[in-house]
């Protein structure tokens, strides 16, 4: 029997955990989209001695972060009855487009954020939340 946290196998949660990570550390490399992203934000593309002293910490909680994540969309897919990768896709849409898209337009909006950070960041959230949602409804 597979190990259990908080309702969600170990398994899935570590491989969730690791796909986003993985996914994150990719999607904003300097290969993808990383360049873009910093200069949407208005920073540099080197990262500074402080930004660099600070990355564990950053990770660390970027990590919890990840884990509530996985955790609440567990529970939804759980809740909802999804058996398939497609039911978690199509979850993470949903989730996506009433949760996170509306949060992202308020940054360009309020916070004068540009849009292709909007973009990015977006178009991330909802790969991250579909890889997760694919394998919490699979494993």
């Amino acid at each position: 029997m597979a190990m259990m946290v908080l309702g969600l196998s170990g398994v899935a949660v570590l491989a969730a955990l690791i796909a986003s990570n993985v996914l994150g550390f990719a999607w904003f490399s300097q290969s993808l989209f990383g360049k873009m992203w910093l200069k949407g934000l208005g920073r540099p593309l080197k990262p500074s001695k402080e930004m660099k002293n600070g990355m564990p910490k950053a990770m660390a909680l970027n990590a919890v972060g990840a884990l509530l994540t996985i955790y609440v969309l567990g529970y939804l897919l759980n809740f909802m009855g999804a058996s398939s990768w497609m039911d978690g896709v199509n979850t993470a849409f949903w989730l996506w487009l009433g949760l996170v898209v509306p949060v992202k337009l308020g940054n360009v909006l309020w916070q004068m954020q540009k849009w292709s950070v909007f973009l990015i960041e977006s178009a991330f959230q909802l790969v991250n939340l579909a890889v997760i949602a694919a394998i919490l409804a699979t494993l």
